[in-house]
């Protein structure tokens, strides 16, 4: 079973990280970065510090999921709560392409666990209600800038969705500096496999019957068609 497919590649992480870690040293001196200008109802406005090139919202890729008055509201509250936040809404993810300037509580928890606390406790905003649907990528994670920085890779029934989950930036003390993303708000693909494990080598066998050559007997003797669940695909052992 393949990945289920996104539409561009996802993270600018080690930028937001920085942009972050910046925002950090002017909220210490007591100043507050200065307020996103009004943006229209659907979209959020894209703040100099943040590159504006967003692949999602070019000239034919769908919209599907807009900024709602619902989400909207989200949003509202999430910058109530942090002034200065800024958030830009990925309007075919459904969920924040980018959030920063803000600085979440202090955590005595695991780097981890205070990234899935932050997201769960604003699951309202950025569409995580199912922590099940995050898995941490342990290689792409790890101490960074004096902080965390964390990869969770949005997962549907098992499947990987394609480019998608969320960048969590955490400084020393463990407070959640920045979100990247998108997460892809309400996925409900049927992933239930059209043919069984078996009845699908059974098909590729046949299908490679037609490019079959001679092989002497030691080139067979092992081997056959092998089915790699790991990575979704078949190969051929000999």
């Amino acid at each position: 079973m393949r990945p289920i497919s996104s539409h561009r590649p996802l993270f600018k992480l080690v930028t937001i990280a920085g942009a972050a870690f910046g925002l950090a040293v002017v909220m210490s001196s007591g100043a507050l970065a200065a307020p996103a200008p009004v943006a229209p109802p659907d979209q959020l406005a894209t703040p100099p510090r943040v590159a504006p090139l967003d692949l999602n919202q070019q000239p034919g890729t769908l919209p599907a999921r807009l900024l709602t008055p619902t989400l909207r509201a989200a949003v509202d509250r999430f910058t109530g709560e942090h002034p200065g936040a800024v958030v830009r809404w990925d309007r075919f993810g459904g969920s924040p392409d980018v959030a920063y300037g803000f600085a979440s509580a202090p955590s005595a928890a695991a780097p981890e666990a205070a990234a899935r606390d932050f997201l769960a406790a604003h699951a309202d905003l950025f569409g995580a209600v199912d922590g099940a649907t995050l898995v941490l990528d342990a290689d792409r994670s790890g101490p960074a800038l004096g902080g965390y920085l964390l990869r969770f890779d949005q997962v549907h029934r098992g499947v990987p969705v394609a480019d998608a989950g969320f960048g969590v930036v955490l400084d020393g003390e463990k407070r959640v500096r920045a979100v990247s993303g998108p997460y892809y708000r309400d996925v409900a693909i049927d992933t239930t496999p059209s043919l069984a494990s078996a009845a699908a080598v059974e098909r590729a066998a046949a299908n490679l019957t037609a490019f079959a050559r001679p092989q002497p007997p030691q080139a067979l003797a092992g081997g056959g068609l092998v089915i790699d669940d790991e990575n979704f695909h078949l190969s051929l052992q000999g």
